[in-house]
């Protein structure tokens, strides 16, 4: 019997031997197929960086390249919509007198209330065309743009809305555009005292202002009026009314 025991260990020793053998080649297989797919990414990526350095950049310049292709690419658009902002001025302020010379100063305004205020030139020059085609000239809308836009920023509104409540507010009330600031000012203040916003007073305005001002009544008395009724539940159309 211990013979045969003997025997049994020895054939098990055998085939577990075997077996392990066959485990460490396997592994090995493995390994060295690992190491030649390393082998080949690194070589591939060495053809791609020795490209990259061909064409004059490393991979870190490629990526800059194709950020900065980006930014050329919006750059050129932001000034193709200025440019063509500015050709509709002059096509809706027309051809008189000194237009080149208005041009050149209504170019030279946007580009400073672009660099002085949270807008770009491009959006100063889209509220100057939404003033020109309200009726203002040249002059009226260089005076108004800047609180068109502060009135935009302030109330959190567009520049079309801001625009058309500033241009109609001067009209209705027969204020010259020297006053634009302070009725951007007014509008505001109206707005934020009271329990409306500048979007219903400018709809209680529309109704009210031709009315208010044929009474003799400031653009601060009727916004103040406009107010009153709107904290009683009185709002836009209705307050206006």
């Amino acid at each position: 019997m211990p013979t045969l025991a003997v025997g049994i260990d020895a054939r098990q020793a055998t085939i577990g031997g075997r077996i392990a053998g066959r485990a460490i080649n396997q592994l090995r297989k493995q390994t060295s197929l690992l190491e030649k797919q390393q082998k080949l990414l690194t070589a591939s990526m060495a053809r791609t960086g020795a490209a990259a350095r061909t064409m004059g950049v490393g991979m870190g310049g490629m990526f800059a390249g194709f950020l900065g292709v980006g930014g050329a690419v919006k750059a050129v658009k932001v000034m193709a919509d200025f440019d063509t902002s500015m050709r509709r001025i002059q096509g809706v302020i027309g051809g008189s007198g000194g237009v080149e010379a208005q041009m050149k100063a209504l170019t030279a305004t946007a580009r400073q209330l672009g660099a002085t205020t949270s807008f770009s030139a491009s959006e100063a020059a889209d509220g100057m065309l939404m003033l020109a085609r309200a009726g203002m000239s040249a002059g009226e809308v260089m005076a108004s743009t800047g609180a068109v836009l502060d009135l935009a920023k302030v109330a959190s509104i567009g520049l079309e809305e801001s625009s058309t409540l500033v241009a109609d507010s001067l009209k209705q009330f027969g204020l010259d555009a020297s006053h634009a600031t302070e009725v951007a000012d007014t509008l505001a203040f109206a707005a934020n005292n009271a329990n409306t916003d500048i979007s219903q007073l400018g709809e209680g305005l529309k109704l009210s202002g031709p009315i208010a001002a044929a009474a003799g009544l400031s653009l601060q008395d009727t916004s103040v009026i406009l107010g009153v009724l709107a904290d009683s539940g009185l709002k836009a159309t209705l307050g206006g009314t």
